[in-house]
């Protein structure tokens, strides 16, 4: 068998279309509270309506205006975005460092910072980001997945396998997790498993053609 396929590389983007909580709360009063707890909500409205058009340069410009220690989680994440697509990893680092210290619970954040310490192959770093992803968003199937790649790595299959397989759970018609979690099988010796996630792979291939 191949060796497996590799790691979903997808950094995950800022959501601008947020849902909206609290429904019984007065909107007047909300977005007064709003501007209050953070006064450049507006400017860092306008950096994510900037970015949705490709407006790198001007999303940063605006994003930089914004006094570091003002900036929200959010906003940190999606400079480090621009800098992981400039392909400045180690300013991107920073930036998402700088957004899981505003927001320990950043799940997007800690996701690219797994992705990028997987690319460098420093798996034990990915292993405990996208632990951390997990850990604060449990029906995200690329976490899983990525996390299960990160354990084939470290050759812990068995726990690669049991990451997959929620991957699996969530979404189930990307090929490469049946391809994956059937190497997983067929490394600790279970080829009846292997086997099987191997046909199924076949048939999600076959169903999209």
């Amino acid at each position: 068998m191949r060796k497996f396929l590799n790691i979903i590389l997808a950094v995950l983007i800022l959501n601008c279309s947020c849902p909206v909580f609290g429904f019984e709360i007065n909107l007047h009063n909300k977005k007064a509270t709003e501007q209050v707890q953070n006064p450049y909500a507006e400017q860092e409205s306008i950096a994510r309506a900037m970015y949705a058009q490709n407006n790198i340069e001007e999303t940063l410009n605006i994003l930089y205006s914004i006094p570091a220690e003002q900036r929200s989680s959010e906003a940190w994440l999606l400079m480090g975005n621009i800098q992981q697509d400039k392909g400045d990893i180690k300013f991107a680092v920073n930036m998402y460092e700088n957004a899981i210290i505003n927001d320990k619970k950043n799940y997007k954040a800690y996701y690219n910072l797994g992705v990028i310490y997987f690319g460098e192959e420093k798996y034990s770093l990915a292993l405990e980001n996208f632990k951390n992803a997990k850990k604060y968003k449990l029906d995200n199937p690329s976490i899983y997945y990525n996390l299960g790649c990160t354990y084939i790595n470290l050759g812990e299959f068995r726990k690669a396998k049991n990451e997959i397989f929620y991957a699996i759970e969530l979404k189930n018609n990307v090929p490469d997790y049946y391809y994956n979690i059937a190497y997983a099988y067929k490394k600790i010796g279970n080829d009846k498993k292997a086997k099987y996630y191997m046909d199924l792979y076949d048939k999600v291939i076959e169903n999209q053609q």
